[in-house]
């Protein structure tokens, strides 16, 4: 999906527009990048993220990856889960 039309999508109407400002600046950061050269960019903005006192609920993120995966191939969304669920391994070690 392109950033504009994620950016319109009515998952998203009523979420913080910093959120929305920050998501973008990650799908700027992302696109076209692989796997490996991703998460390095998604932990800087997870980082990035804290400092600011923005954090995401789980329906959240539930919501962006499925937008996020609007009109990809059955490979490219096979490679997104696995970066999924890699960071969410993350997010659950940093909470402890």
């Amino acid at each position: 999906m392109s950033l504009p039309t994620w950016k319109n999508h009515p998952a998203l109407a009523g979420m913080d527009p910093k959120k929305v400002f920050l998501l973008t600046k990650i799908s700027e950061k992302i696109e076209g990048k692989s796997e490996q050269e991703i998460m390095p960019v998604l932990m800087a903005a997870m980082t990035s993220a804290r400092k600011q006192n923005i954090s995401f609920s789980p329906a959240e993120f539930e919501i962006l990856f499925s937008i996020l995966k609007e009109g990809k191939s059955e490979q490219e969304i096979q490679q997104m889960n696995q970066t999924i669920d890699f960071a969410r391994n993350v997010l659950s070690r940093n909470k402890m």
